[in-house]
């Protein structure tokens, strides 16, 4: 698949998840308190943050589709991605059953390791370093906990 295409593609795609997702969040509560921010401010901020980047994605692509000379996009490990998709839908599945922070405990060394990284350490501290700032962010500041 030539470049610009996969720009392009991948830019509606994810503005059409924008969409969802902002439509989703119209349905979440106000929040309790005037002067927290919350449930819903994290989200939007992802939200807008993605659209506009979307919205790169396709000018790149609508732009570079003049150039004749486009890269061609190969996947070096297919079996690494596949096990990351996996591995996500996993994690997804699993959230409900065992709660966030389990399965977040869990569930990121194993993608960490499948997407390439091979340092325990560096597995371990990005994974407790993501784990500590959902819990900041999310319970002590939004005031939103997790499930």
């Amino acid at each position: 698949m030539k470049m610009a295409l996969a720009e392009l593609i991948s830019g509606i795609v994810f503005l059409i998840i924008a969409i969802v997702f902002f439509t989703m969040t119209l349905k979440l509560p106000p929040p309790m308190n005037q002067s927290d921010l919350g449930p819903a401010t994290f989200p939007y901020i992802i939200i807008f943050l993605m659209a506009i980047l979307a919205c790169v994605l396709i000018y790149r692509g609508v732009k570079e589709r003049e150039n004749t000379k486009q890269p061609v996009i190969k996947i070096k490990r297919q079996n690494s991605v596949l096990l990351v998709i996996l591995g996500v839908f996993i994690y997804i599945n699993l959230m409900p059953i065992i709660g966030y922070y389990i399965s977040t405990l869990i569930s990121l060394p194993v993608i960490l390791w499948f997407a390439g990284e091979k340092k325990p350490i560096k597995i371990a501290l990005l994974s407790g370093g993501f784990l500590l700032f959902a819990k900041v962010v999310f319970d002590m500041l939004l005031g939103v906990p997790l499930p």
